[in-house]
């Protein structure tokens, strides 16, 4: 007589079980890693697409700076340098609408005066034209700092410095009354941990190669 060999029911049951918590702890975390991973990727073409065509604004139009560019004068024309989905003005502020649907927000009231002691500190932002606020998840409608929403120095040389960063840190140590106060300090793990976040993390995600690493 052949004896048949097989799981029981209950058996079966709490394999099942097993599965289903290993699930629910998994999964959350995956889901999460996965959006993280698209913001990062999104804030990287986003900087990179942003930078080039500032800097080609500045030698095509031959001036000393951003702030002598038709850009600088009018937002619009940043069409004339690269490939945008809209362009959006109030009073100082200009809102870029990339083909991916990045939002790129550029205030030209947050500005600061050219400092160039911030070579004697190890800086390399001698002065500020505007801010620059990336928002990577446009269906987020209360974007978060630090995970979907990214703010930037905008140099008058064109290039971008995250919040939080060396370059910033120097520039408001010898220009202090820039921009927030707390955009100031260079960023440190605790300020960059789990729901802990602000816009200092933006230092934190492009000096550790475009990962969120909290």
């Amino acid at each position: 007589m052949i004896k048949k060999t097989g799981f029981t029911l209950a058996e079966v049951l709490v394999t099942l079980g097993v599965i289903g918590v290993i699930a629910a702890l998994t999964i959350p975390q995956l889901v999460i890693s996965t959006k993280n991973e698209a913001n990062c990727s999104k804030l990287a073409v986003t900087v990179s697409t942003l930078e080039n065509a500032l800097h080609n604004a500045i030698i095509q139009e031959e001036t000393q700076g951003l702030k002598d560019s038709s850009v600088w004068a009018n937002v619009f024309n940043i069409g004339k340098y690269m490939n945008v989905a809209g362009v959006n003005k109030e009073g100082n502020v200009g809102e870029i609408t990339m083909k991916s649907g990045v939002k790129v927000k550029l205030d030209t009231s947050k500005q600061g005066n050219q400092n160039e002691e911030v070579y004697d500190n190890g800086g390399t932002l001698d002065e500020v034209a505007g801010m620059v606020t990336i928002y990577t998840n446009s269906a987020d409608q209360d974007p978060v700092a630090g995970k979907t929403a990214f703010r930037f120095y905008l140099g008058n040389n064109g290039s971008l410095y995250p919040a939080g960063g060396k370059d910033v840190k120097v520039y408001n140590d010898k220009v202090s009354n820039v921009i927030e106060a707390n955009d100031a300090a260079q960023w440190v793990a605790a300020d960059c941990n789990g729901n802990n976040t602000n816009y200092k993390c933006t230092a934190r995600v492009i000096e550790e190669g475009y990962e969120m690493n909290y």
